[in-house]
């Protein structure tokens, strides 16, 4: 998280720090981790509509330019739809639904009514 990399820098004066695994369904990280550090202070979260717009995205390019079987590369998909809709409303109930489709039109279907649903604003 931002404030974990701002603790980090601040309490060991390291000059680096290994982001991994974080930024998987958070392609913003790193630009909120420097905008922690500048401000002292958390970033605004991305609201649902913004983080459903970059997972359309990134699953076009899966659906573009990953070779691989149908059926695998839509279990990478929903794999990858996991990590951008956590941490928020009736999270678990989303986890379920994204587990059972079997295509990339069904995802890109569920993100369009999820942001629809929540009808948050463009961040």
């Amino acid at each position: 998280s931002p404030e974990r990399a701002q603790k980090m820098f601040t309490e060991t004066d390291c000059t680096g720090i290994l982001v991994a695994r974080g930024g998987l369904g958070n392609p913003w990280l790193g630009r909120d981790i420097e905008w922690c550090i500048a401000h002292k202070r958390q970033p605004k979260k991305r609201s649902l509509r913004t983080r459903i717009a970059m997972l359309t995205k990134h699953l076009t390019y899966i659906e573009r330019y990953k070779e691989a079987k149908p059926r695998s590369k839509v279990g990478f998909m929903r794999k990858v739809a996991l990590w951008y809709l956590k941490d928020f409303p009736t999270a678990r109930r989303i986890r379920e639904r994204i587990c059972g489709i079997a295509s990339y039109e069904r995802l890109v279907e569920l993100g369009e009514t999820l942001g629809s649903r929540f009808g948050e604003s463009k961040q």
